[in-house]
């Protein structure tokens, strides 16, 4: 319901950063990179990001893609988005969102 509402108001991507941001916050506060059992966390927060129809295409993880964005930005050990706005953030959305989505 969250994802529909959102794409028919046209806010998806703004959607999906306030998801991620709850994810992050929950998994890993301390820093994406940083702490005790931290692939463990780092595994829980990407597999348990929802995903919209939308982006559930054939062979395509937004999550996975998002993941591989977020390590090739090399953010600080301790980076955890403060807010949907974040740069590191946006910029990973960006890079792992389809075009047609």
């Amino acid at each position: 319901m969250y994802f529909e509402e959102a794409e028919r108001e046209g806010i998806l991507k703004e959607a999906m950063a306030d998801i991620l941001v709850r994810r992050f916050k929950q998994f890993l506060p301390s820093g994406w990179n940083r702490g005790k059992r931290i692939r463990e966390r780092q595994g829980k927060c990407w597999s348990t990001i929802e995903r919209p129809q939308c982006l559930l295409k054939d062979g395509y993880s937004f999550a996975l893609e998002f993941w591989k964005a977020i390590e090739e930005l090399h953010p600080p050990d301790d980076w955890c988005p403060e807010d949907a706005n974040d740069p590191i953030l946006q910029e990973a959305i960006d890079r792992a969102w389809l075009e047609d989505a």
